[in-house]
């Protein structure tokens, strides 16, 4: 990040301070722009384009989440995949489809449509690692399957997973079926 935010420091005016983090799903880049930050928020996706080209998309947190399914209104800056900028991600956004390797695992998600936090991997590592082969683990929360898919694969547990959001739902099944675990 000492590249990009050395460019930054460059394009931003006085007193607005670089952004200090972000989140990488797969291909997305999520930010959470402070409001000191947001009229430079396409100066901001410029430049991270440039300096990681393996992200293709990159979007800000607009809002709080204020729904059942824990997903929040997101703003697209930059889209390789060639989507207008800056938009409000819509459900079914083609740019916000993504796949995430952790554990062995592999996780499908439309990231406006689904709730994903990188910064939970070691918690589901953690986890995980206290599972034995004989346990029946029932996870009524499992969202796209981040327990639920290595507890089957890795650890060859029973596992019962669902989830309120249908989306999420979805992304289980496909990530159950992709992991091998659609039977366990």
């Amino acid at each position: 990040n000492g590249a990009c935010a050395e460019v930054l420091r460059h394009h931003l005016p006085d007193g607005v301070d670089v952004p200090s983090s972000f989140e990488t799903i797969g291909h997305v880049a999520h930010l959470n722009l402070r409001e000191s930050q947001m009229p430079y928020r396409l100066v901001v996706a410029k430049v991270m384009q440039d300096k990681y080209p393996q992200i293709k998309t990159i979007l800000t947190k607009v809002g709080t989440i204020k729904n059942t399914f824990r997903v929040f209104s997101m703003e697209v800056l930059a889209d390789a995949i060639g989507g207008a900028v800056p938009r409000i991600a819509q459900p079914g956004d083609a740019a916000l489809e993504t796949t995430v390797k952790q554990h062995g695992c592999i996780f499908q998600m439309n990231f406006g449509e689904v709730y994903w936090n990188s910064r939970l991997e070691q918690e589901h590592k953690r986890l995980v690692a206290t599972f034995k082969k004989t346990d029946e683990i029932w996870d009524m929360m499992a969202g796209i399957g981040p327990f639920a898919v290595p507890a089957g694969k890795l650890v060859g547990c029973k596992v019962y997973a669902n989830d309120l959001n249908p989306r999420s739902t979805h992304y289980l099944d496909v990530n159950c079926k992709a992991n091998k675990v659609q039977d366990k």
